[in-house]
């Protein structure tokens, strides 16, 4: 019975070991699964936070424009002449001097029309939404008007009131900025849309996606802009091995438990087969059962020892892969999340600590035009081209899609300067390489933001967004250029 009891805990043991391995595995998948999801959601709200804060500079920058027409001092005199064909030529001077404004025009609340509305532009919906303004009745703000070859939206500004009648400015803005705006700053993988309080669309742009959706308010306006995008192919892929690994989760506890019950039966026959043998030998031999027995579950110790050195092997793996970014190998967000304290302590001792932040000019176009395999090339070349070139005190991060972060220690403003050239011109041979047998006519390029860290730095996330502004101050210059903010 002893023997038994023995081999009943021995199995019991190993499967209670198994069982956890498993349970510890699937724990850090699911973890590693929700923590990448989470940064996904808030960088795309981030992003959505921006273009949303753009597109209400614009309004306010349009209506500015109409409020400095509606205040242009000859107004109020053509309106009192009350003279069509002056006010019509005022109207189309002024309109000329604004690229952005496709339609100007004098109305009152009595519904009479100053100006030529075919010359003007002012088309049929704009009509409508002035005989409801002269009526006093409610539309949109600002009402939008989306006219096959002129799509625009209204700002109304009352000019002159008397006591019969009450006169407004309506100026016409066309949607192509917001559109150029929207196109700039888009993501792959992601729809776009702006829409006003009666779910009338303004502008959108992009493919449909579906996995997770938000909507900003964009202020000024009773426009709404809601984004769409779906996760990442990593995330995607992740989610896919969660889904596969509960199910071999399930059949491995099955194949524990059938071996478990069947190497139970096999040592209890065992067992009971040695204590007959042991029942009719002399006390010298019971010596002996007990080195048997010994060695047997000794050999059981050395299996389970084995098996729990794979497993922390395994575990040390998983975390490890969880700090890289698979189709690089670099440092991704989450090895970037270990590593800022330390860097930003180097950074408060003065040790001329850079941050550079890269992205690829023109990848989109390569990406979408030639296809995700040509664009998983470029990204690991490039990916190969800052590792072969950082020293090795230095560290490379990939931050998502083709944003490239880089870390340098030790380094003055002209030594990096030298570097980035020299990464520069080994990025034009890459675009040269890839590009001339596929698509002479593209070509891709890098702009730079490069900060130094100081002493006053309050956090990482900080330089982090100062590096952002510089790489923005270097595309806005012209691209595949370095911009230095405090190198």
């Amino acid at each position: 019975m002893q023997q038994k009891s023995i081999a009943s805990i021995i199995m019991l043991s190993y499967m209670i070991i198994v069982v956890f391995v498993l349970l510890v595995l699937a724990w850090m998948l699911n973890r590693s699964i929700s923590f990448d999801n989470a940064n996904s959601i808030n960088n795309f709200k981030n992003h959505l936070h921006d273009i949303s804060t753009i597109m209400s500079v614009e309004y306010e920058h349009s209506r500015k424009l109409s409020n400095q027409i509606a205040r242009h001092p000859k107004l109020k005199a053509l309106i009192e002449s009350d003279d069509p064909f002056d006010i019509e030529n005022w109207t189309i001077n002024t309109r000329q001097l604004a690229p952005d404004v496709i339609g100007l025009a004098v109305f009152n609340t009595l519904g009479e029309i100053r100006g030529d509305p075919g010359h003007q532009r002012i088309g049929q919906s704009c009509l409508i939404d002035i005989k409801l303004l002269a009526d006093e009745l409610a539309v949109s703000s600002p009402p939008v008007h989306q006219d096959v070859f002129l799509p625009h939206f209204d700002i109304v500004i009352p000019i002159d009131f008397t006591k019969r009648k009450a006169n407004f400015l309506l100026v016409s803005h066309s949607l192509d900025l917001l559109k150029a705006h929207l196109v700039k700053l888009s993501q792959p993988h992601t729809y776009y849309e702006l829409v006003n309080a009666a779910n009338q669309i303004v502008v959108r742009m992009g493919e449909y996606q579906s996995d997770i959706q938000f909507k900003l308010p964009v202020e000024g306006t009773d426009w709404t802009l809601v984004g769409r995008t779906r996760l990442s192919g990593n995330l995607s892929f992740r989610s896919e091995i969660w889904s596969t690994f509960t199910i071999l989760v399930m059949l491995t506890l099955l194949l524990v438990i059938s071996a478990a019950v069947i190497i139970r039966r096999r040592i209890q026959q065992d067992m009971q087969s040695l204590e007959r043998h042991m029942s009719s030998l002399n006390n010298e031999k019971d010596s002996h059962y007990e080195t048997i027995y010994f060695k047997e579950t000794q050999k059981l110790d050395q299996f389970i020892n084995l098996q729990m050195g794979q497993i922390q092997t395994l575990n040390k793996q998983l975390i490890d892969e969880a700090r890289h970014d698979l189709l690089t190998g670099l440092f991704n967000r989450r090895g970037l999340n270990d590593a800022q304290n330390r860097w930003l302590s180097l950074g408060r001792r003065d040790l001329n600590v850079n941050m550079m932040l890269f992205d690829l000019d023109n990848f989109k176009q390569v990406n979408d035009s030639l296809g995700h395999a040509v664009g998983d090339i470029v990204l690991r070349k490039f990916a190969e081209i800052l590792t072969n070139t950082v020293r090795g005190s230095d560290e490379v991060f990939r931050l998502g899609g083709d944003e490239f972060l880089v870390l340098q220690l030790g380094m003055t403003k002209e030594q990096s300067m030298q570097w980035f050239e020299k990464v520069k011109s080994l990025v034009a041979a890459l675009s040269r390489e890839q590009l001339e047998s596929r698509n002479p006519q593209m070509s891709f390029g890098i702009s730079a933001g490069c900060v130094r860290f100081s002493s006053d730095d309050d956090s990482f996330a900080a330089v982090l967004h100062r590096a952002d502004a510089a790489l923005y101050r270097a595309k806005e210059n012209g691209k595949d250029q370095v911009f230095c903010d405090g190198c």
